[in-house]
């Protein structure tokens, strides 16, 4: 009997904790693209984004 290949041979399982590695690995790097976009406004002592840095609350949002 021929094997279907429109179906995944897969675990439900497995592709659930892909998906959730892939969307962390997605949030981490959108919380790192903030944190490089406020970064030169710092610098020209502008406050435009994240209270947390490196796990430390900064700025206004103290």
């Amino acid at each position: 009997m021929p094997l279907d290949t429109g179906r995944l041979l897969v675990r439900p399982y497995v592709l659930a904790h892909e998906e959730h590695q892939r969307s962390r690995s997605e949030q981490r790097h959108r919380q790192q693209r903030e944190r490089r976009r406020v970064l030169p406004l710092a610098f020209d002592g502008l406050d435009a984004g994240t209270e947390w840095i490196h796990g430390v609350l900064v700025g206004a949002g103290r």
